[in-house]
């Protein structure tokens, strides 16, 4: 796990929020939890401008959609409703997502390849899902492909699987 740094400040600065949208620095019984972050970091072969379409104009999100994007907008997944808290296109954008915030930020690189950054903060973590990860990893694997003009393979949707009990584990060794 790395520390969250960004060249411009985005509604989960941890210092000054937990997440939750509201400033409790004011509050006598106030106790900083910073949290814990997942990060998830790929090179795609595609550039930001194509990356970002597939971003606002797919159906990149599993299982789920942004409704607009701008902040304020809904997310929706399942039968659950989240936020977009943050959008700098094309490079970034962020939105509540379950016991946290969920990032990605587009970096470009070289060659016309995309660094894709993905961070998912929690403030508690024992209370993260095998669900809520599973979705968010197979998302991130889905935005790439349909940036890259692809589907989903039966492999990348094994891996995804493989990956979360791995995650769990990471968030329980933080835990204890």
């Amino acid at each position: 796990m790395t520390e969250h740094i960004h060249e411009h400040e985005h509604h989960h600065i941890h210092d000054e929020h937990c997440g939750c949208g509201h400033h409790h620095a004011q509050a006598e019984d106030y106790h900083a939890n910073h949290g814990i972050e997942l990060n998830f970091q790929g090179v795609s072969q595609a550039d930001v401008p194509t990356i970002w379409s597939s971003l606002t104009h797919s159906d990149w999100l599993h299982e789920g959609k942004i409704t607009a994007f701008t902040g304020g907008a809904e997310v929706q997944h399942g039968e659950q409703s989240f936020m977009l808290t943050d959008i700098d296109a094309p490079d970034y954008i962020a939105f509540t997502w379950y016991n946290g915030v969920f990032s990605i930020e587009l970096q470009e690189l070289p060659d016309a390849e995309t660094l894709i950054d993905a961070v998912y903060w929690v403030e508690h973590p024992e209370d993260v899902t095998e669900a809520e990860l599973e979705s968010l990893l197979h998302s991130i694997l889905q935005l790439e492909a349909h940036a890259s003009g692809q589907t989903l393979t039966e492999e990348e949707a094994a891996y995804v699987k493989q990956q979360v009990p791995e995650l769990m584990a990471e968030l329980s060794a933080y835990i204890e």
